[in-house]
């Protein structure tokens, strides 16, 4: 057999960080996905392909004892701004060092990663309530869609200012947005998410009990 080689361009070979968050599971571009830079080890992986459509389901019962909650939500109003205007357009977050900016200088200077960060804390705080809860009465957990203001970074000078991951396209992230790492948070408390493919249906924003928390 002959073979052709050539090069392509590395748009269409996407990680997984692009194919899941930047472009919300949309192939787009992408011809290859190199599954990178996903949380949660092999648990993560396999979340994400599930959720995403990309993975063949073995048949699950349906006849447990379920339980979910309403999440927290984004304070109602327009998106805060990523950087405090009193900076102006051209300024950067003063307190930078080779290891970019402690925390307090950080959220001081960027509203909508404060309000992130504070929804957060509401969120991991409600999965506390609900795993409990679900343990104790015996159900399992199904884990309802969280929203976020800002995306994920590896280091505090790759999420700031924007609340936006150098490189990954302002124009293309959509704010709030599906949180797709919590299955890390999860799984780092001894619980394996359910997901019955969130990402192509309502299965997971209906099956919603009456309780609330977080």
């Amino acid at each position: 057999h002959r073979r052709k080689i050539g090069p392509v361009s590395a748009r269409v070979i996407c990680s997984g960080h692009v194919f899941h968050v930047q472009q919300a599971v949309e192939p787009r571009a992408c011809l290859v996905m190199h599954l990178t830079f996903v949380e949660a080890g092999l648990a993560g992986k396999f979340w994400r392909m599930r959720e995403a459509g990309l993975w063949r389901l073995a048949p699950e019962p349906a006849g447990a004892r379920y339980l979910s909650y309403t999440p927290a939500q984004p304070e109602p109003g327009p998106l805060l701004p990523a950087r405090d205007p009193a900076l102006g357009p051209k300024a950067d977050i003063p307190g930078r060092t080779k290891d970019g900016w402690d925390v307090d200088t950080a959220l001081r200077h960027t509203p909508r990663l404060a309000a992130h960060l504070a929804l957060a804390d509401k969120h991991i705080v409600g999965l506390r309530n609900a795993m409990a809860i679900a343990r104790a009465l015996g159900r399992e957990l199904i884990m309802p869609r969280w929203l976020c203001l800002c995306e994920r970074a590896q280091a505090p000078w790759d999420i700031l200012p924007g609340c936006v991951k150098v490189g990954g396209g302002a124009a293309s992230r959509r704010l709030p947005e599906i949180a797709r790492e919590y299955p890390a948070v999860a799984s780092r408390w001894g619980h394996r998410p359910r997901c019955r493919l969130c990402a192509r249906s309502r299965t997971c924003s209906t099956w919603r009990s009456s309780s609330s928390s977080g």
